[in-house]
């Protein structure tokens, strides 16, 4: 639904920005600047869709010192509050997580706890789950810490 909107935006966009169909003499042809701004515009659009689902995801360094570290970090799917976090584990590990959401103010807006069981050299995936009444669209980072 959001890409038939984001294309007919894009469409109305690219209708004002070409002029109502009158060429100037010297001025480049409608055909060539429809071209470059369509170009343009749909390559702005993909560069969009590729971060989509991306998160930034910081460690603390209390886990890093039992020898976990962090890969890559990704939105779950189908709208679920949560991310899913790719960890390297050099030590053995068992534990309870807690994954802390900050909005562009550096907020806390939600909080989700996962345990952890890694044997030395192993790695995986750990999901966080959030309370369905946060908004991940706030979210700008997440902090992943041992529960205290």
């Amino acid at each position: 639904m959001w890409i038939k909107l984001s294309v007919c935006l894009i469409c109305g966009v690219l209708f004002l920005s070409c002029g109502c169909g009158k060429e100037k003499s010297g001025d480049e042809s409608i055909a060539k600047k429809t071209g470059r701004k369509v170009g343009e515009n749909i390559s702005d659009f993909t560069k969009g869709l590729a971060s989509i689902g991306k998160v930034k995801v910081e460690i603390s360094a209390e886990l890093q010192r039992l020898g976990l570290q962090q890969t890559i970090a990704q939105k779950l799917a189908n709208n679920e509050p949560g991310i899913s976090v790719y960890m390297i584990a050099s030590n053995k590990v068992y534990t309870m997580l807690c994954a802390k959401a900050f909005n562009k103010d550096k907020q806390e807006i939600g909080r989700a706890n996962t345990k952890i069981d890694f044997d030395t050299n192993d790695a995986k995936y750990v999901k966080f789950v959030f309370p369905a009444e946060m908004d991940s669209a706030l979210v700008t980072s997440y902090e992943i810490d041992v529960v205290k």
